[in-house]
């Protein structure tokens, strides 16, 4: 019974961002504001961290494979109504997967260059969640 009311608790709380972001992250000494969530939830409630953040992942694997489904469904329909070609549609998902790339890439070359500067990003970008860190 105890686990029936935590775990949908926790994925209101880590999914739904019902918790301040600022509060958490100015007390967290730099961690990123997901792990703060992890760390205190399974204090609180006296369960496993790693079972906590493996069950976030799958929460988080779930809906990106949700969010991934109802975007092939919607140019599923683009297509079927004529809004689209099919040769389009291929263009588009090219060009979301070449962005996609590009975000990542651009995310890693400034974490790479703050490095090279001695910059801790996690002190400078929205006390740590900024790149990433949310």
């Amino acid at each position: 019974m105890r686990k029936a009311i935590i775990i949908p608790a926790l994925a209101l709380a880590l999914v739904g961002g019902a918790v301040t972001v600022g509060s958490v992250s100015a007390q967290g000494e730099g961690r990123p504001f997901h792990q703060q969530m992890i760390e205190r939830f399974a204090d609180r409630f006296g369960l496993n961290q790693s079972e906590v953040e493996g069950f976030m992942m799958e929460m988080h694997d779930e809906r990106q494979a949700n969010r991934q489904a109802n975007h092939q469904k919607h140019l599923d329909e683009l297509v079927a109504d004529g809004t689209l070609t099919e040769e389009q549609r291929q263009s588009l998902e090219a060009k979301y997967q070449e962005m996609t790339q590009d975000r990542e890439g651009h995310h890693q070359e400034m974490e790479d260059w703050a490095e090279e500067q001695g910059i801790d990003l996690s002190k400078v970008a929205g006390r740590g969640e900024g790149m990433g860190k949310h």
